[in-house]
């Protein structure tokens, strides 16, 4: 991790208290993001779709992996066919994404 470019940070929030019956569905860090979105009016960065879900309910703004690369890429710091290569492998290795999503990840990299 650059120094500088992550920071943690203590989320203190009633929010976790308000979904406490959703932590047998969602990770204590999945809940801490939420939590943490919701406190600061931010953006939550999850690819779980229930985590996406629970955002959508409670109205906070969620983007996921596929965004991220998508962003690196029309900022300069990754290549369209390293951000589709990297995405291949991520899916290669078990992560679950739909075919129309990879095609408008796809088709959005293609407009770069």
């Amino acid at each position: 991790m650059e120094q500088g470019v992550i920071t943690a940070v203590p989320v203190e929030s009633d929010f976790k208290a308000r979904v406490r019956g959703l932590r047998t569905e969602l990770h204590e860090g999945e809940l801490d993001v939420l939590a943490l979105a919701h406190e600061k009016s931010g953006t939550a960065m999850l690819d779980e779709s229930i985590a996406r879900e629970v955002a959508t309910v409670f109205k906070i703004e969620v983007q996921g992996t596929l965004f991220l690369r998508f962003l690196m890429v029309r900022g300069g710091k990754l290549q369209k066919d390293e951000a589709r290569d990297k995405v291949n492998l991520m899916i290669h290795k078990g992560f679950r994404l739909g075919h129309e999503e990879y095609l408008a990840f796809l088709q959005l990299l293609q407009k770069l």
